[in-house]
């Protein structure tokens, strides 16, 4: 059995919406910017028109990586050994 440590990062295992995301960034960025740059990225994946007002609540893995390639992993958290290998795979095929 695994004990975490005080300062250990909590693993993240899984992204499923926007405000979970939100959640793990908001003491890092500004919520108005997290949430622009969440409909940007969707906007990207699902080929939307720019002008296209993103209803979107759920997001993909590949969508919530995105992110995480922008702006790196949350605070107190780091990605799964699965999470960290579909990384390097969308950032090879940016």
């Amino acid at each position: 059995m695994e004990i975490n440590q005080p300062n250990q990062p909590q693993i993240l295992h899984k992204i499923e919406d926007k405000k979970n995301l939100m959640a793990l960034y908001v003491n890092q960025l500004p919520e108005p910017l997290i949430r622009s740059e969440i409909n940007e990225i969707i906007t990207i994946n699902r080929k939307l028109e720019p002008s296209t007002k993103v209803m979107a609540k759920r997001i993909s893995l590949k969508e919530s990586l995105m992110f995480i390639d922008r702006h790196g992993e949350p605070l107190g958290y780091t990605l799964s050994e699965d999470l960290q290998n579909k990384l390097k795979s969308i950032e090879v095929d940016n």
